[in-house]
């Protein structure tokens, strides 16, 4: 472990590639890798005029998608605060398109997709030209300030090197670095890990997470937790309840056990389906399910129809991604979780808003968003009689599910603070477009 640590801060001061590229070879699932070149030389970095007659900061905002997810959500509502004041002046660009372009463009904020990100980059070639074609469309849009989303626009961050501006890396997966680029070949996964060099700052959105990258930390690592804007809170908490479950076809003596998320198998949403069939006859002829989200993996989602064929007719709903879940929430008796991996889950705090009692996994960061409110009975990934155990006691016992609901509902008024977060973005990002201490 000391070795690795060292590696990996010799990796992101610029030296040792060879070391660096070897030692992510030699982790769980590596394979050899060729020495890595340096970088190009470092580009005079351009002075930036910030608030020139009152010109707003022009941030290109990079992320990975633009589908109905959890991640995009939420960076759609820190980009609309952002935008908000006119400080910032936002462009959105991503690598994939998807439902939320229509919200951003509503909301007159331009949207750029066809980003270059890692998917279809195989070498330092590849890696290099993608930067520069980012490097162009900041050039182009006159961008002072580039916030990149996700680890998979490691380009980006480089490109803002290129084009001499200052770039603030918002890594909100829930993986450590040897597992974020993996996927992507050890090459790649070096130089994606030394573009972090070139951040003012890396925000996290969890503890949890920011610990797995801690041997990086050179001081420029920040935990910003995710929040709720107050007009998603209140579309969680109002409206009738009966009305709403007899407009999306619930029967009133069912109890609705919501899954939002990405049909995938870091989600897990098969663990469900196995653990309904371990349910007890009188449980699962009240409880019913309902899956909100699209398939991201077609294996996966194959597979889960062939499970959910297996069930008896009407258990299983599965409901494609919508931004307005609310009535879903409303609607439902209680929230699961099934992810193998998660960093601060969107959907915990849904759940916590519109006082659902939550069946969870117990990874990354949803223990330190639950703390130690009793809202949650938590089980470890992949065990499906666990899980079916809990989903039989919420079945049976409106004394538990109320107080769960009870808990959550306290324990969600005490965490959310929404115009916290957004301050403290917006005093992040404006120190690194004036070149002073981030805070």
């Amino acid at each position: 472990m000391r070795r690795a640590r060292r590696y990996l801060r010799l990796l992101t001061a610029g030296k040792g590639w060879a070391l660096a590229g070897r030692l992510l070879a030699r982790l769980p699932g590596g394979r050899p890798v060729v020495t890595l070149p340096a970088l190009p030389a470092e580009p005079q970095a351009r002075p930036i005029r910030l608030f020139e007659g009152g010109r707003p900061v022009r941030l290109l905002v990079a992320g990975a998608s633009l589908r109905l997810e959890g991640a995009p959500i939420s960076q759609l509502d820190l980009v609309t605060a952002l935008a908000a004041d006119g400080t910032f002046h936002p462009v959105v660009a991503a690598v994939e398109g998807g439902g939320l372009e229509r919200e951003y463009r509503v909301r007159g904020i331009p949207v750029r997709t066809g980003l270059p990100g890692l998917s279809g980059i195989y070498d330092q070639g590849d890696f290099t030209r993608a930067a520069q074609d980012i490097a162009a469309l900041l050039a182009a849009e006159r961008i002072d300030l580039v916030l990149a989303v996700t680890a998979l626009t490691a380009p980006t961050v480089e490109a803002a090197r290129l084009a001499g501006i200052p770039a603030v890396w918002n890594l909100r997966e829930g993986l450590p670095p040897h597992q974020a680029f993996r996927p992507f070949g050890p090459a790649v996964a070096a130089r994606s890990l030394a573009s972090m060099r070139h951040a003012t700052v890396v925000a996290f959105v969890a503890e949890a997470s920011r610990a797995q990258w801690e041997p990086l930390d050179d001081g420029r690592f920040r935990t910003i937790a995710n929040t709720l804007p107050p007009e998603r809170v209140a579309a969680l908490q109002q409206g009738d309840r009966a009305a709403l479950r007899h407009s999306l076809g619930v029967h009133p003596h069912d109890l609705l056990v919501l899954m939002p998320g990405t049909i995938c198998a870091r989600k897990g949403q098969r663990d469900l389906t196995a653990a309904a069939r371990r349910l007890p006859r009188d449980a699962m002829a009240r409880l019913r399910f309902v899956l909100v989200g699209e398939a991201a993996d077609t294996g996966y989602a194959r597979a889960l129809s062939r499970d959910l064929r297996d069930l008896p007719p009407g258990v299983f709903r599965l409901v494609p991604p919508t931004l307005d879940i609310a009535p879903w929430y409303r609607a439902a008796d209680a929230m699961v979780m099934c992810s193998r991996t998660e960093s601060a889950p969107r959907v915990v705090l849904e759940a916590l808003a519109a006082a659902l009692p939550i069946v969870a996994t117990r990874v990354a960061g949803v223990p330190a968003q639950l703390g130690d409110s009793g809202a949650a009975l938590f089980y470890s990934p992949g065990d499906v009689a666990a899980l079916a155990d809990h989903l039989s006691r919420i079945a049976s016992s409106p004394p538990l599910r109320d107080e769960l609901a009870l808990r959550a509902r306290h324990h969600f008024d005490a965490v959310n603070d929404f115009a916290g977060m957004v301050a403290r973005y917006r005093s992040l990002l404006l120190a690194a477009a004036r070149g002073t201490q981030p805070p």
